[in-house]
């Protein structure tokens, strides 16, 4: 039977547990334990610091691949705007996306509650007055 003590089969288990639907039990069968040991013993071991550690590691490293860099989504929106053989409605929803993470929009919005200031109706259309005023001018 594999020993917790042993540094690899912490990180045994973690990628177990991490590849497999995050499946306690799985996770303890795959690296050698016997399901009756599994079953009986299997809280305790994952509040053992070092499986925490060990499976939050794995988290990160997995997160850091998995989502894209602003740099990464813009040049990929940029791709599909250029790209002539994609549908109008792709090539239209990429340039908005893109526009967006540029800032190019400004929205007003209005908020209402119990401490939030609120903004009359003359307020309003001159917030947005000057917002129309200031996307004429950048353009």
């Amino acid at each position: 039977m594999p020993s917790i003590r042993d540094k690899s089969t912490v990180e045994a288990i973690a990628v177990a547990f991490t590849s497999n639907g995050r499946k306690q039990e799985a996770a303890m069968l795959a690296v050698g334990y016997s399901k009756a040991y599994a079953n009986s013993y299997c809280g305790k071991l994952w509040e053992d610091n070092r499986i925490i550690q060990a499976i939050a590691r794995i988290d990160n490293a997995n997160n850091k691949i998995n989502i894209a860099t602003r740099s990464q989504r813009q040049a990929f929106w940029t791709e599909i705007y250029n790209d002539q053989t994609k549908n109008m409605a792709d090539r239209l929803r990429a340039s908005e996306l893109l526009g967006r993470s540029e800032a190019d929009f400004v929205d007003v919005h209005q908020t209402k509650g119990d401490d939030a200031p609120t903004m009359s109706d003359v307020e309003l259309a001159q917030a947005k007055l000057i917002a129309q005023n200031l996307l004429r001018k950048q353009a």
